[in-house]
């Protein structure tokens, strides 16, 4: 089938339920119907998982094919979850006796057990049309919300303290006069002084902004006085290592704490990736990347975060399930150095570096 990359119906199987995926996006392309898979259609240089995540969110609805096998994988079961908070879930058996994931109780299920795989005219294939067509008309009417949620997502860190900062500098901007400091109850004390006084401050300039601060010069009538506001004050220390190190080499941790042992990762032996190519026609390769300390020192960590090549979507990733690791999946066409982050929970951190390494 051809590539959809922009395809409003995403359609999940297990790999062992592909073949019957394939057949069913043949039929549903015979109506018209584009579907989008992420084994196929996930944008190069991007992890699976974040393409996953964004259809996610888009996706006008999620079909996800029910077998015995299938029922029994995490990842699927994770993506019917967070399809029917959307109400965008699209349930289908494609096995009998199969038992239907929590996830998909109570909502109606299309049944293709019965399907022979080669006709188009069979009763599933109508009612799963309809329902496809239902759950479009519902979820279209929300073209603001998807582009202000977009927009929100493309803030960087920096900007967010842009904000943050303007907000602030205006809040001190109004609060540094007592008049209005007693009026909205932030600064009882200013009441107190100017009791019985019905003269208000004259306030004879606007405030001053330099270097981050709030210096409000301002001149009061007599019988009032000013308490000088303490500014607060926003440092940000990015951690920019500039050395060279080997696979697995730590950088030195930052302080003496949980975080100060070394931590040992490990990368699974890449595999093609479906006959899958970057812009330049070389071939992908899935890779993974994981903790393998115990248990318990897993259980100390907040997160990991992983610092991707420049040339992916979303380079810094970040996984916090300890059950797994904190397994970092992805694809790429040939290695590189990824500088990992493990933040503590004693609010520590420290850095390591690992080369990933593409065996063809």
């Amino acid at each position: 089938m051809s590539s959809n990359p922009e395809a409003s119906i995403c359609l999940f199987s297990s790999v062992e339920d592909q073949s019957f995926a394939d057949d069913l996006e043949r039929v549903l392309s015979s109506f018209g119907i584009r579907v989008w898979r992420a084994e196929r259609d996930s944008k190069a240089g991007r992890t699976i998982f974040h393409e996953q995540e964004r259809k996610l969110e888009d996706a006008e609805c999620i079909i996800i094919l029910w077998s015995n096998k299938s029922a029994q994988s995490d990842t699927l079961r994770e993506i019917a979850g967070k399809a029917r908070d959307r109400h965008a879930l699209i349930p289908v058996l494609i096995e009998q006796n199969v038992l239907e994931p929590r996830e998909s109780y109570g909502l109606p299920t299309e049944n293709l057990s019965d399907w022979n795989r080669r006709t188009n005219d069979h009763s599933g294939i109508r009612r799963l049309r309809k329902k496809i067509d239902e759950l479009k008309s519902n979820n279209q009417i929300k073209p603001q919300n998807s582009n202000y949620n977009n927009l929100i997502k493309q803030l960087k860190p920096e900007h967010w303290i842009s904000i943050i900062g303007l907000i602030i500098t205006a809040i001190l901007g109004i609060t540094s006069n007592e008049w209005i400091r007693c009026s909205l109850g932030v600064d009882k004390s200013s009441c107190i002084k100017n009791k019985g006084s019905s003269s208000k401050p004259t306030i004879t300039s606007t405030p001053k902004h330099t270097s981050g601060k709030v210096q409000p010069d301002v001149t009061l009538s007599s019988n009032t006085s000013t308490t000088p506001t303490p500014t607060p004050r926003f440092t940000t220390t990015p951690i920019q290592p500039d050395v060279t190190l080997s696979s697995n080499t730590s950088i030195e941790p930052i302080q003496s704490s949980f975080c100060s042992r070394s931590f040992n990762f490990v990368q699974s032996q890449t595999t093609p990736f479906s006959g899958r190519y970057n812009n330049d026609g070389q071939p992908l390769y899935i890779f993974e990347i994981w903790m393998t300390e115990t248990e318990d020192v897993r259980q100390q960590v907040n997160y990991v975060q992983y610092q991707l090549h420049p040339t992916f979507d979303q380079p810094f990733q970040i996984r916090n399930d300890p059950s797994d690791g904190f397994k970092l999946s992805g694809y790429a066409w040939d290695g590189f150095r990824i500088p990992i982050t493990i933040n503590c929970k004693d609010n520590t951190s420290r850095q390591q570096l690992i080369d990933l390494i593409i065996t063809r």
